[in-house]
């Protein structure tokens, strides 16, 4: 099971599973009654058994010894070949050339600068959606003379606010110190803020695929609650940084794919029979709206009330009237089912940066 969902980039099919179970079992039988029966109770040769098992453990050991002192069998130019294709749609953004700064200390706090030489002018704050669009922060203002500090925690997903329930507590930390850094910062001028919204209205939680499919993770009193604390939180925020005299910018969220991007595309050298990409890489655009609603209704009215904050909707760039695309142009633009990858970086900062600029 294991191997078929590695080699099929995704939970195989049904048919493979039973399939695997049922090789499985066959196997274990078959290994039982012609070589461990035989060489556990087998009379016959039993000083020969004992060197041959021996030789075959010191050369299976000598072997991935190797393996491990050459980091790998790399005159396998098959393998060469499709580690760049794998290692293409699944890269991580990358943190070179930023200088990492000082937190508080808090589990998970993350700081790091684009220029450690020179005050920062631009801070990026949130959570790990905020790191995958930290590079094209930084293709945007770099151009324009702008050093970008981004403070982020993973999983922080609402902003601070005085009546905050406990279990945010490390988060509303994280949040306090960071905004409060930024106003105490007099040379930061823009503050962009981008968090996972229905992370945390629905319920706070990763929610199972079937689940979201099916907008099951959550009765709408819940979601309710959940949004109003969302909005409460985000009211307190920007107020501070508004009344400190700084430019706010606001990323509505990119959509959530409900589906793993590697099922589109081929990242490995080979698939079971039958395998086939998903095709169209895609989440229907009705279904993405029905899983957003609650938190836009609330991203509406704070636009209403904060007329001087500036919102861009990641999710117009990758949204058409019938579909939310993982994969634009033949590029796959994300590295799991709600973050970008280097490609969706590079491709956001060059539809964005023109609003980001206005």
């Amino acid at each position: 099971l294991s191997f078929a969902r590695i080699t099929e980039a995704a939970t195989p099919s049904i048919s493979i599973r039973l399939g695997a179970i049922a090789l499985a079992i066959i196997l274990a039988w078959l290994t039982y009654r012609l070589v461990e029966h035989p060489m556990r109770f087998g009379k016959q040769w039993e000083t020969a058994k004992i060197l041959t098992l021996s030789l075959l453990m010191v050369a299976l050991a000598a072997i991935g010894y190797g393996t491990f002192a050459q980091d790998g069998l790399k005159q396998r130019l098959l393998s060469q070949r499709w580690l760049g294709t794998a290692s293409k749609y699944e890269q991580h953004p990358s943190w070179e050339d930023w200088t990492r700064c000082t937190t508080h200390g808090l589990p998970m706090e993350q700081c790091f600068t684009s220029n450690p030489n020179k005050p920062p002018s631009v801070a990026l704050l949130g959570d790990s959606h905020a790191d995958r669009i930290r590079n094209a922060i930084k293709n945007i203002y770099t151009p324009l003379d702008k050093n970008i500090i981004t403070k982020t925690r993973g999983g922080c997903s609402r902003f601070a606010d005085l009546n905050t329930d406990s279990q945010y507590g490390l988060c509303n930390d994280f949040w306090n110190f960071a905004v409060a850094d930024v106003i105490a910062a007099t040379s930061i001028e823009t503050v962009v803020l981008a968090t996972y919204a229905t992370f945390i209205i629905h319920e706070g939680k990763l929610i199972s695929q079937a689940a979201r499919r099916n907008n099951r993770d959550g009765n709408k009193k819940t979601l309710r609650v959940n949004a109003a604390k969302y909005k409460s939180a985000m009211y307190f925020t920007l107020a501070r940084l508004i009344e400190a005299n700084k430019q706010v910018i606001v990323i509505v969220d990119i959509p959530e794919l409900l589906f793993e991007p590697q099922e589109c595309v081929a990242v490995r050298p080979y698939y079971l029979p039958g395998h086939q990409f998903r095709k169209p890489c895609s989440v229907d655009r009705k279904v993405f709206d029905e899983r957003t609603k609650i938190y836009h209704q609330v991203i509406a009215q704070v636009r209403t009330d904060f007329s001087t904050v500036k919102f861009i909707d990641a999710y117009q760039y990758f949204c058409d009237e019938k579909n939310c695309h993982a994969l634009i142009d033949g590029e796959l633009l994300y590295d799991d089912d709600n973050h970008l990858n280097e490609a969706g970086e590079l491709y956001f900062s060059k539809k964005a940066a023109k609003q980001f600029l206005e």
